[in-house]
């Protein structure tokens, strides 16, 4: 009897350590965790576009979207939400959307930074809160006058009376950038807004409607060609090699320190298109999403895909790069460097 206790429990004891071993065996046996490219495979991306169908941020999101989903794995779908100046879609995305990295957003970063430091209606939202994935196509702003008119250099402006600046919306980047180059040059001069684009502004010009326009690098190079304006000034701190000829703002005026941090603020507020996730996004899915877009810009057929669109492709940043200007930009603003542009603006509007 004994012995049939003593072997009874050396069963129960074996089959414990076997029921135990083979837990162990299949715990170990589980699949890693999933990682940010497995997470994205079969799955659905929203593109958020703060812009209407036909507009260049619309164009630049349709460029970019095969490519994402080639290097994802998922399907993207793309939806305009242009009212409001765009600022609600971006307000949805900084509040509302999701953050799970299948929520995304594509907006020219000139309206999300510059609306939400000059407070515009609907702009509910913090710059340096959001995940950008990148920046690309950073075009720099221009001045342009009628291509036969009177004025063929910056020094042409100088002393002349009542000269008038054409421009679109009054407190866009367009206004701002011709308001600098009134004050920096110390131009007798006023800025007439409500044209409609860089079309507009440069119909206007060709009429005589307006003496000097703002304009970026491929609306130059297209109005150019069609013989309608030619570039006289680049606002930059360098030459673009698509215009080599075209000098830069600090070339023709020596800028003082208070007027170079004003200039910063306008360099750091209109740069290209940018793509980014809401605050809280995964970070190892954003992280993969950069990589991604960092390979996708850097591709040679992008990139003529975009020149062929917009006539030219300009340099892009990272996403961590990006991060960085925004923050820049809020430390300018606390400053009181971004008031004094707002000012500007308003000092110089007929």
């Amino acid at each position: 009897m004994k012995q049939k206790k003593l072997l009874a429990l050396i069963g129960s004891i074996c089959l414990v350590l076997v029921l135990t071993a083979t837990s162990l065996m299949t715990a170990c046996a589980k699949p890693a965790p999933a990682t940010a490219a497995d997470f994205y495979k079969g799955k659905t991306i929203k593109i958020i576009v703060p812009g209407k169908q036909g507009g260049g941020t619309d164009l630049s999101a349709r460029i970019v979207i095969p490519y994402l989903e080639q290097f994802t794995g998922a399907t993207v779908v793309q939806e305009n939400r242009p009212e409001g100046a765009g600022n609600p879609a971006v307000t949805y995305m900084y509040n509302q959307a999701k953050p799970d990295g299948l929520t995304l957003g594509i907006q020219d970063t000139g309206s999300l930074f510059r609306n939400a430091m000059a407070g515009a209606a609907g702009a509910e939202y913090e710059i340096d809160k959001f995940n950008y994935i990148g920046i690309w196509n950073i075009e720099p702003h221009l001045m342009v006058v009628k291509a036969d008119g009177p004025y063929n250099s910056v020094e042409d402006l100088r002393g002349v009376k009542e000269l008038k600046f054409g421009s679109t919306t009054p407190g866009g980047g367009y206004t701002l950038s011709c308001a600098f180059v009134i004050e920096f040059l110390d131009l007798d001069a006023k800025i007439v807004c409500g044209l409609k684009g860089t079309e507009g502004i440069a119909m206007s010009l060709a009429k005589g409607e307006a003496d000097v326009g703002p304009g970026v690098l491929a609306s130059t190079i297209k109005f150019m060609e069609q013989g309608y304006t030619k570039p006289i000034l680049m606002l930059t701190y360098e030459r673009n090699p698509a215009l080599p000829e075209v000098p830069t703002l600090p070339e023709v005026v020596d800028l003082s320190k208070e007027q170079k941090a004003v200039f910063d603020v306008f360099l750091l507020a209109a740069l290209g298109k940018m793509m980014f996730a809401p605050p809280g996004t995964p970070q190892d899915r954003v992280e993969f999403l950069r990589g991604g877009l960092d390979d996708i810009v850097s591709r040679k057929d992008f990139q003529e895909q975009f020149k062929s669109m917009f006539q030219f492709f300009g340099p892009c940043l990272t996403g961590a790069e990006t991060h960085k200007k925004a923050e820049e930009l809020l430390e300018l603003a606390k400053e009181g460097h971004y008031e004094k542009a707002i000012k500007l603006m308003d000092k110089y509007r007929a």
